[in-house]
């Protein structure tokens, strides 16, 4: 994805672990990891199939969680990190 893409959408709340993808309300958020992979699934074993540079404003689709890590859902087959083994990589707006 050019660093001067916007990629949109529709955001999710807060997911619940376990509960798969929540829909709400469009949410924007902010990369501020230095970069950051866009993956065919939730995880960091699904195929890379982009990536965002820190500064870059995204919206999201849909979040999950496992209880530890969070992705956001960018768009269909797209899903970045949103925390990762501890580590904020994009903060979401309330």
């Amino acid at each position: 994805v050019p660093s001067n893409t916007m990629i949109t959408g529709q955001q999710a709340s807060p997911a619940v672990a376990g509960a798969g993808p929540a829909i709400s309300r469009p949410r924007t958020g902010k990369v501020v990891a230095r970069s950051l992979r866009i993956r065919k699934g939730h995880g960091k074993e699904f195929e890379m199939v982009g990536g965002l540079a820190n500064g870059q404003k995204v919206e999201v689709i849909a979040t999950w969680t496992d209880g530890k890590d969070t992705w956001a859902q960018l768009g269909p087959d797209q899903w970045a990190a949103v925390v990762y083994d501890g580590k904020a990589l994009i903060d979401l707006d309330e």
